[in-house]
């Protein structure tokens, strides 16, 4: 058995030194895989750019490919709506194509170009059964990079009768596609995605005179998981 003793720090012998030496070849014999003392480099993943910085930095990149991430957006903030638009900009700018599957029927798309909607899929769903049924069938295509999954405006009662396996069904169909599926919903309701943020604006009356762009950046979001279990400590992050 080998142990170390703290250092009582006054300088080692040679001899000392010389044995220290010897311990870390062999800890990096035993243990090919360990660092001593270097700081682990985060393990990078392929993802897709919000052009959101204050997301972006959260979820270290972007919202993950082949992987669901939930955007709470309750009824006490808003900005849920904005974020999408910002979604759709960004899409459409790296000349992807994207899916909004709207489970109210209630995006406004006069906020957009006619050039800029010939790049969106928009599915106009009934009810939130309607709409989770569209992204099965969307995810299993498999050829957009990138499906927005809206459910922040329906009504309580139809959130309720979602099954809890319906999350991770379809976090099984998107696992093996490059395709990013964002949820956005009133309350934290999606188990075993991969990441889940909320919005925590205080808007007032007068912040809507500001531009979109403006608003856009003044918007805050709070990680509450990332990976496995939930955060140990919500971070939140704001356009600096």
């Amino acid at each position: 058995m080998s142990s170390i003793r703290p250092d009582s720090g006054e300088e080692a012998p040679t001899g000392a030194r010389a044995n220290i030496v010897q311990l870390r070849d062999l800890l990096g014999q035993r243990f090919p895989g360990a660092r001593l003392g270097l700081a682990e480099k985060p393990i990078s993943r392929p993802c897709i750019a919000t052009g959101l910085p204050q997301i972006d930095s959260l979820l270290q990149g972007g919202l993950g490919r082949g992987a669901v991430t939930e955007l709470v957006n309750s009824p006490a903030h808003t900005g849920g709506a904005l974020v999408l638009r910002r979604l759709i900009r960004m899409a459409v700018q790296h000349r992807r194509r994207v899916a909004l599957i709207d489970g109210s029927d209630g995006f406004d798309p006069g906020a957009f170009t006619n050039e800029l909607l010939e790049w969106l899929v928009w599915v106009r769903c009934r009810d939130a059964a309607q709409a989770l049924k569209a992204a099965d069938l969307v995810l299993r295509d498999g050829n957009l990079p990138l499906v927005l999954l809206d459910l922040h405006h329906n009504a309580a009662s139809q959130l309720r009768k979602i099954p809890g396996t319906t999350w991770y069904r379809l976090q099984r169909i998107i696992e093996p596609t490059p395709t990013a599926l964002l949820v956005v919903t009133p309350h934290a309701l999606v188990s075993g995605g991969e990441a889940r943020l909320a919005v925590v604006n205080e808007f007032t009356f007068e912040s809507w005179q500001h531009t979109e762009e403006e608003l856009v950046m003044r918007m805050k979001f709070v990680l509450e998981r990332f990976g496995a279990g939930e955060a140990r400590k919500p971070m939140v992050m704001e356009a600096s």
